[in-house]
Formats: C-alpha cells, structure tokens, sequence
C-alpha cells in the first residue's frame, strides 16, 4: 500500500506566463479572481435570504438564502508533465495526491477509490504504470459512478479550459481519460469533438507525459465563474424558426426525491400548452435541443433539471424544491443571465415523517394551490 498525502495546485507548482503554458510546468492564470452576479430570485415563501439552503456533508455550515452575488477564484490551466492517472479521476503529481481528485476543495474525507490511511494520509495500492501516452490529455474524470449531475459539475465544467487550449493555443489531437463508460459521458465528449481514439478508458495506473487541468468553474455550493458559460455555449442548438417551447421537466420516473401527485402537476401545465419532458428517456442531444429553444422551464429541482444551462438568456424558468433539499446549482447554472428566478419550496417527509427522517432524498409535496397562483402571477401561463 502507498501512501500519500493532499496537495493543492498552488502548493506544487509555479505560476507562469500563458506564452509558457504548452511547454513549461505550472500553471497559467487564464482569468483574473472576482465576483459575479446571480439572477434576481423570485422566493415565494419571503425574501430570497429567508430560502432554506441545505449543506452537503462535509461542508461547512452556510447561512440560509440564496445570494445576489459571489466570489469566484481566478481561473487557471496547469501543465502537469509525467503525471500519474489513476480510476476515479485521481492524479499524483510531484508524490502527492491533487486536491482536484476529489469532487469538492470543501470535503476531502471521502473518495470512492482511496483507502484513508487516518485524517491525513490515503492508500492506493497500485501506482505502477504499464501505459504512458504521449499525447496531450485533458483532465475531465470524476470520482461518481452514474451520477450524470456530477459530470456535468466536477467534468464538464472544466470544458472552458478545453476550448482555450483548443482555440487559443491551437493544440490538436487532445485525448482523455474515463473511468465510466455511461452513455451519457461519450455523448458528451463527443459533442465536444473527442472522437472514440480519443476517448480512453482508465482502469489501471496510467502515465501521462502532458496533463493539461482547467480549474473548474463551478464548485459545488461554493462559486460559479464567468468562465461558466463557456463549456455550454458551444452546444446551445437553437432552431433556426426560433420556435420556443414550453417545458415541464419531470421527475415522476423516479424514486428519489418522489414529488408526490406530479401526475397532477403534468396534466395541468399540460393543459397550458406545456411538454412533460423525462430527460433520462432523451439523448444528450435531444436533451440540449429542448432546452436551447424554451421559453419557459418548470421543474423540481435536481440533476433533471440541470439543462436549463442550455436554456436562452431571457428564458423565464421556476424551481420547485423540497425544503430538504434545495441547493445553489440550478442558480449557479443561470449565472450572469439577466432573467429573474422563482422558486417554490414544498414540505419533506424528512421533517414529518419518523420513516425519513433526516433523509434529505425523502418524498415530499408542494402546495398545488400556491403553485398555481405563481403560475397565473408570473406569466408563466
């Protein structure tokens, strides 16, 4: 068993000029640190600092609300040379463990493919690499199996850092390395121009002689960057008629987080013209087209609703949300657009309930009333 310890970028490696970036070590401040503004929310229970936030394990304690504003480190790309790859997005460098391999900077006491050693030390038990590529490998591994919302947060939104590279340094034949092979993930990769030699499954140890890793421009429950919009904007697909639908996105397929009569729901925003829409039945593709040419977006909250990144600047789109279970991804996702949020909080089971309790996944309900007033005041019908 080898062990190892965490390592921030900055703690390994110097800061040089982007000029340097495609031959030298380090890594390339590409945009400077600063704040962003959120979309104005719309809470129907107060004030948007009054809507019940809920924190992931290992993080820190937030304060309730949804801010107007945040903070966002400066966006770099690292050079990493002679890198060691391993399943489950981890990569040592310099005998370290990067603090990248993890799906946040806020919880490093829990990875699927490390053995913790005690509050500081990881094993793995294999680090020898009977594969070396020469060619250049873009960083965009995660640690989740078959969680779609977290390769769209901890992989995807790395993808301005591939663009970049792409586009400003002309750099060419840009391969990767992935743990899972979920459809959904080559679907992806490949509408980001990686063709299948280029897409390489890791399920050993594999050295890397070029590893290039954009810091990410989203983190979870932490900040979102203006380097966000970058990684959808290139697969927007807006319809040249301009056609735009209204959408319900659905959750009724699904037992996590059951939204109790959403059959109700549907049929009602139905009968107002809407399209129910169960993303997980839809290609990536499909699903991106939907979203690119909607006007209007409701929907619980959660990984379904994550498309609405792709959704128009001026699209209007409402929250539904367990009060269990509300957290700022979907706000981050509409960063810097200029369209007001609304947000509907309904009662979980996990309050009410001695079966759930504690359980921020539990069933829950909303108040169909409520909902129907926002609907009627807000134009959403």
């Amino acid at each position: 068993m080898h062990s190892f310890t965490i390592a921030q970028i900055e703690d390994l490696f110097e800061k040089i000029n982007q000029e340097e970036l495609l031959t030298n070590e380090g890594y390339a401040e590409i945009m400077a640190s600063g704040e962003i503004q959120l979309p104005e929310l719309y809470y129907a229970y107060g004030t948007q600092k009054r809507v019940p936030i809920q924190c992931p394990i290992g993080m820190p304690p937030q304060t309730s609300g949804i801010p107007t504003s945040i903070a966002y480190p400066a966006m770099t790309i690292t050079h990493i040379k002679n890198a060691i790859l391993l399943p489950g997005g981890i990569i040592i460098a310099k005998n370290k463990i990067l603090i990248d391999s993890f799906a946040s900077n806020w919880d490093t006491t829990y990875h699927n493919f490390l053995k913790k050693i005690d509050e500081t030390h990881w094993g793995i038990s294999n680090i020898s690499t009977n594969i070396t590529i020469d060619y250049p490998v873009f960083f965009c591994d995660y640690q989740h199996s078959d969680f779609y919302g977290h390769f769209m947060l901890d992989s995807l939104t790395r993808m301005w850092g591939l663009l970049y590279l792409k586009n400003f340094y002309g750099l060419k034949n840009i391969h990767t390395l992935q743990t899972f092979t979920k459809q959904y993930i080559t679907e992806y990769l490949k509408l980001y121009q990686f063709n299948d030699e280029q897409i390489i499954q890791i399920t050993e140890p594999v050295l890397v002689k070029d590893l290039f890793l954009a810091k990410k421009s989203l983190q979870i429950q932490e900040y979102c960057s203006p380097a966000l919009p970058l990684c959808w904007n290139p697969l927007k697909r807006p319809l040249v008629n301009n056609h735009k639908a209204r959408l319900y996105i659905s959750r009724r397929t699904q037992t996590k987080r059951a939204l109790h009569d959403e059959d109700k729901i549907e049929r009602f925003f139905a009968s107002h013209g809407y399209t129910t829409i169960y993303p997980e039945t839809l290609s990536i593709a499909q699903q991106i087209i939907l979203f690119s040419n909607a006007s209007h977006i409701i929907g619980p909250s959660g990984t379904n609703m994550f498309g609405i990144a792709f959704a128009p600047p001026d699209c209007q789109i409402m929250i539904l949300a367990s009060n269990a279970f509300v957290h700022y991804s979907e706000f981050f996702l509409r960063c810097q657009s200029s369209e007001k949020m609304y947000l509907l909080t309904g009662k979980s089971e996990a309050y009410i309930s001695a079966k759930y309790a504690g359980d921020i996944n539990a069933p829950w309900s909303i108040n169909f009333d409520k909902l129907q007033e926002m609907a009627y005041n807000f134009n959403f019908i």
